[in-house]
């Protein structure tokens, strides 16, 4: 039977060595772990390790005396799961050099279990005062020890400023506990947070969405009835909202999987009128069924197409639109830290371009008359403000329409903001994810 950090060190391997993505291979290994401490160590063992990622492989290329042969990466995954609970754990050193020696001989012989020893004992003597690289500044540093690339630092800092920067690198090192959305189909915000306390779950109301329950870190919702509830991060919960749908209407979701805005948009519509809901592949759209399916909503009709179809297929059809754009997705680094070893910064030109050509397609399957809006969870010029201001001014017929009065708990420069259509959500102001949202209306000629 596996020890929990050999099933964590399995599954590190899988994010860092295969490019696995960490949420689904930690939902598969944890299935069968039922002690809930065991649960918190795996989960924190892999997330912690792949947000310092960069620091770990700094510190291994000093420790490790020549390069790991390709057949033994397992062995170099064991080093950084070691290092990192050595250098940024409460763990007691010698239980965690014993434990990873005896996992390294388990899997590679003793060849495995000399060196994983030489390395951490080694690390372990300069625990009191480790050796790190020199930076120019402190934004620079905190970058490094939440492994985000250099080029993300340089765009923050062009575009919003070293102050801005500083605080949003920040904000990405803080945890994210989970979010709930009450099903307000089946129940409402004050009986499901009580059944939560019953359950030994102190839930606390969101500061933005009136559907928002926020949730101690390492909350088990495994013994809760699933239909009253999605696991959906606060700031989406805005765009339901800021839609407005209405019970009867005709609504597009065109970039939908998995689902978790689509089903909000039913609630909001009290599941009457039709939702049709798109994604570019089969198991992506088999999701959004099961999730309409446990929440009891009815009117969602999910199918695969290319989301640039709509405008030429489907013209004038929809009394309002959601397109929650494919994005760089730098809003979320916090929640998904595995999400920042594939970031590229040429990714934001080319998304910026597929993002008005989507808009196009939006915008030919609105009615007049009709609401769209425009979301991605990153925080960049090129996917949102500058892609929402050109959006209006290439089509006469299009303009902003304010929503402050749909949201709660705005600060007054986001209350200005949401007051023009457009809305910036940064992480630091109400630990929520980076998120923007344009709310536009179709005029009637």
């Amino acid at each position: 039977m596996k020890t929990p950090r050999e099933i964590g060190a399995d599954v590190l391997h899988g994010v860092l060595m295969d490019g696995g993505y960490a949420n689904i291979l930690l939902n598969r290994a944890l299935f069968g772990v039922h002690n809930g401490r065991d649960r918190a160590f795996i989960t924190n063992l892999v997330y912690g390790a792949v947000q310092k990622k960069t620091p770990l492989d700094y510190q291994l290329n000093r420790f490790l005396k020549k390069p790991v042969r390709k057949k033994d990466k397992y062995l170099e995954t064991l080093l950084r799961a070691g290092l990192y609970e050595l250098f940024f754990s409460a763990a007691k050193p010698y239980a965690v050099v014993n434990e990873y020696v005896k996992i390294g001989k388990k899997r590679g012989g003793p060849i495995w279990g000399k060196v994983i020893n030489g390395v951490l004992r080694n690390a372990e003597r300069q625990l009191t005062s480790p050796e790190w690289p020199d930076f120019a500044d402190d934004t620079e540093r905190n970058a490094f020890f939440q492994s985000l690339p250099f080029w993300l630092v340089d765009l923050w800092k062009r575009e919003r400023g070293e102050e801005t920067a500083s605080r949003l690198i920040d904000a990405i090192g803080e945890e994210h506990p989970p979010v709930l959305r009450v099903n307000t189909l089946k129940t409402d915000r004050n009986k499901l947070k009580k059944l939560l306390a019953e359950k030994g779950i102190e839930a606390t109301e969101g500061a933005l969405s009136a559907d928002a329950l926020r949730l101690p870190k390492g909350s088990d919702l495994r013994n809760l009835p699933q239909e009253l509830f999605a696991v959906q991060e606060e700031s989406s919960q805005l765009v339901a909202a800021v839609l407005a749908p209405k019970p009867g209407e005709s609504v597009l979701d065109m970039c939908a999987a998995p689902g978790g805005k689509t089903t909000h948009i039913a609630q909001k519509m009290k599941n009457t009128g039709v939702i049709r809901a798109s994604d570019l592949y089969d198991h992506k759209i088999e999701l959004i069924r099961q999730n309409a399916e446990r929440l009891g909503i009815t009117i969602i009709r999910a199918e695969t197409k290319d989301a640039l179809l709509w405008g030429e297929e489907s013209p004038a059809d929809f009394d309002a639109v959601l397109l929650d754009a494919p994005c760089s997705g730098l809003g979320v680094l916090g929640r998904r830290p595995d999400s920042r070893l594939r970031k590229k910064e040429s990714d934001i030109a080319e998304l910026g371009a597929i993002q008005r050509k989507l808009l196009e397609s939006a915008y030919r399957a609105l009615r007049p008359g009709g609401r769209l809006v425009y979301s991605t969870c990153t925080l960049t010029r090129t996917e949102n403000e500058t892609n929402a201001l050109w959006f209006v001014q290439a089509h006469s017929d299009i303009r902003f329409l304010p929503f402050a009065d749909r949201i709660g708990g705005l600060n007054e420069e986001e209350s200005a903001a949401a007051a023009k259509g457009m809305l910036e959500l940064l992480p630091y102001h109400h630990h929520t994810d980076g998120f923007f949202i344009a709310c536009f209306e179709k005029e009637c000629k």
